[in-house]
């Protein structure tokens, strides 16, 4: 997904976010596994900002959908608002 190479400033802080929600939600022997496996199911999907599709999509409704579709955890889904959520949780 063109999300990682993105270097806009919104993406890392979302990547960042994800991360830091990644590592309390799974065990770390999981952890790998379901990114690698959420990666590869979403690696056709084209990146564009504000998108939020099965063809197209952002870096926060990336990470909005893996936590939806791997930890059934519902999250915000703008990069302010997960930002906001995580710091709050």
């Amino acid at each position: 997904m063109r999300c990682f190479q993105s270097r806009g400033r919104k993406c890392r802080r979302a990547l960042v976010c994800l991360f830091a929600l990644f590592l309390s939600a799974a065990r770390p022997l999981d952890r790998e596994r379901i990114l690698s496996e959420f990666h590869r199911d979403h690696s056709k999907v084209r990146y564009q900002f504000g998108a939020c599709s099965n063809v197209k999509m952002d870096c926060s409704c990336f990470i909005q959908r893996l936590y939806a579709e791997r930890f059934s955890k519902p999250i915000p889904r703008t990069t302010l608002t997960q930002t906001n959520w995580m710091k709050e949780s």
